[in-house]
This record gives C-alpha cells, sequence and structure tokens, in this order.
C-alpha cells in the first residue's frame, strides 16, 4: 500500500508537458484551411521593382504549414476577394518549437495578402511568437504577430495532418 501511495504522489508531483490546443475556428463569411506542402521549402525572390515573393521548391529536409484564410465574398460583387495566406517552413525532424520576438526572423514565415487593394503581396515577418508541436501524425501550431500592414488575422491556432 505504501508503494502504491508513493506511486501516486510521484506521479501527480511530475510536471506536465504544454500541449497546443486545435481550434479551427473562423469567423462567418469566412473559409479557414490549413494543409501540409511535404517535402518543400521556401525560397525568396525579389521583383524588378524590390518587392519580396516566395516560391516553393522540393527539399527533403523541410515542409512548409500553410494556413489560408479567405473570404467567402459575394457573387453579386466583382472584385471582393480578400485572401492572406501565411507559410510557415519547418524542418521535418521538428517536435517541439517555440521562437518568440526576434528569434522569429531565423524561421522563414511569410504572410501573403491578396486582394484589390494597395498593400496585397508578400510579407517576411520578423517578430511575433511561434509554437509547434508534433503529436503523432499531426502539428499543432500556434502563431500571433502584430503585422506591419492592416491584416484580418493576427493569431492562428490550428492543427494539420501530415
Amino acid at each position: 500500500m505504501k508503494y502504491l501511495i508513493v506511486v501516486l504522489l510521484s506521479l501527480m508531483s511530475c510536471k506536465s508537458t504544454k500541449t497546443i490546443e486545435a481550434k479551427p475556428e473562423c469567423p462567418k463569411g469566412y473559409e479557414c484551411d490549413t494543409e501540409i506542402l511535404k517535402n518543400q521549402s521556401i525560397k525568396l525572390k525579389e521583383d524588378s521593382i524590390g518587392k519580396t515573393y516566395m516560391n516553393t521548391i522540393p527539399d527533403d529536409d523541410y515542409h512548409i504549414i500553410k494556413y489560408t484564410y479567405k473570404y467567402s465574398g459575394q457573387p453579386d460583387i466583382a472584385d471582393d476577394t480578400y485572401v492572406e495566406t501565411f507559410y510557415f517552413q519547418i524542418s521535418k525532424d521538428t517536435k517541439n518549437l517555440s521562437l518568440g520576438g526576434k528569434e522569429l526572423s531565423n524561421a522563414k514565415v511569410l504572410a501573403q495578402k491578396s486582394c484589390f487593394c494597395r498593400d496585397a503581396g508578400y510579407e517576411l515577418i520578423k517578430q511575433g511568437h511561434l509554437d509547434i508541436q508534433k503529436q503523432k501524425e499531426s502539428y499543432y501550431l500556434k502563431f500571433n504577430y502584430e503585422p506591419d500592414r492592416n491584416m484580418k488575422v493576427k493569431t492562428i491556432e490550428t492543427q494539420v495532418k501530415l
């Protein structure tokens, strides 16, 4: 009996690891989707007017988690398309990743805004907080930042299966 009590007490005193819960909520009128681009990495490029854009290239060392936030739109209104897409490049070996503040600039995290607006385009995100955990065959992602331009998404909490 004493042995059982010692085991129970030691189990109760162990610190549990923090788990990111998936909350794939999306506001009414919007569609949210998360997908994984397996064996791909991000290649940053610059166009002729100095704007950043990206391509994905085959790479056996990385995956890209892609989160899309899309306005459903109204069929009777032209040019009301609005999409924000976030790209997170991670090493295939990543089990737990936590980057905050300026550390985020060490990772390739990009935001893409697609709309008929002046500030459309890509932005390399250099400040914020990113947590990624791999559990079984899924990645759990939690991300927040303060954008340098007018963006609707400031926080992402989602899950994607491998």
